[in-house]
């Protein structure tokens, strides 16, 4: 690699490693709560079970993450050693194949938060042309549909991407390694773009102008809220001469608000993690020598490893806002 030498690669991945782990353990024992906690809540409201789900599929992330760490644990290891340390199987082939795992698994929370902030949005903005339309029988089938797709069209990245055994120059024995397909980087490429890089571009630009809706909808409930103190207070002095203008979209109920700043909450999370994703995908696109066994293979490795500090940040981030505004989760 003309750009990353081998000891500055073997630092940075280092360096990745222990702060993907320490993040990816983080974030199982945050999704693990979240799991307990949730599955203890009403069972049918359609936003606890986004709620739920999301954080079992993050669970599964950070679990796949850790793994990866586990694995490129022992690659420093055999690397630090001159490779007198030697495991029955390639370090970096497990690395790359739980990678393709969390990769896989990840396309579903940028969908479920992207159906969240949709369904919520429109329940604030027209609440009651669209409350009934998200019932959670339709809420059901749209997560079981999210994470068929996340699963079934990643299939073409795993066909060309496999573990076999045959002899592994860098430790001079047999033993089972990565083995990619001549057309894997096509194929990664055109999965990634398809399923990754405009699902990702489209949900950022939706959930932003959702947010900006949302975000107006609570201000404007909380100018009613202080209006209507003022009136009260008012009344009590004998003073108030003026009636409340009682309209729908003001009179949330705390719950109700509390649900619209989780999903901002949520949604903001997304997006700040969610755009060094894209970045990385269309970079990755465009450059061909950056991939495995290529010119730049150092840096194409260190870009994957800051990527996924950046995933594992978000999949133990949302423990902290549902405990912010969600009293029932506290309690």
């Amino acid at each position: 690699d003309t750009l990353i030498t081998e000891g500055q690669y073997f630092v940075l991945m280092t360096v990745f490693n222990a702060l993907n782990a320490i993040l990816s353990m983080s974030g199982m024992v945050a999704n693990t709560i979240n799991i307990v906690t949730f599955r203890k809540l009403d069972a049918h409201d359609n936003f606890l079970m986004c709620f739920l789900v999301l954080s079992s599929v993050d669970f599964l992330c950070s679990l796949s993450a850790f793994i990866q760490q586990v694995a490129m644990t022992f690659w420093i290891l055999e690397t630090a050693s001159n490779n007198k340390i030697v495991f029955p199987i390639e370090p970096m082939a497990m690395y790359v194949m739980f990678g393709n795992i969390r990769s896989c698994l990840f396309s579903a929370p940028v969908l479920i938060t992207l159906y969240l902030s949709i369904s919520k949005c429109l329940c604030v903005v027209k609440p009651f042309n669209f409350k009934n339309m998200f019932s959670f029988k339709r809420t059901v089938w749209v997560l079981m549909g999210i994470c068929t797709f996340a699963l079934v069209s990643y299939i073409p990245v795993y066909a060309s991407t496999w573990v076999i055994s045959q002899y592994d120059q860098a430790v001079d024995a047999t033993r089972p390694i990565l083995w990619l397909t001549p057309y894997r980087d096509v194929i990664r490429n055109v999965v990634w773009i398809i399923r990754d890089t405009f699902p990702s571009m489209a949900s950022e630009m939706i959930i932003i102008i959702c947010v900006t809706f949302m975000s107006k909808a609570l201000r404007e409930a909380a100018k009613f809220r202080a209006s209507l103190k003022q009136i009260i207070l008012e009344s009590s002095k004998g003073k108030a001469k003026k009636r409340v203008n009682n309209k729908s979209e003001n009179t949330m109920s705390f719950s109700e608000l509390q649900v619209i700043k989780q999903v901002i909450a949520v949604a903001l999370i997304f997006i700040a993690g969610n755009t060094p994703k894209v970045f990385v995908f269309i970079a990755l696109a465009v450059v061909p020598d950056l991939n495995f066994g290529q010119r730049y293979q150092n840096l194409y490795k260190v870009l994957m490893a800051s990527r996924e500090v950046i995933e594992n940040l978000i999949s133990a981030a949302n423990f902290i806002v549902y405990y912010k505004y969600n009293s029932k989760y506290r309690k």
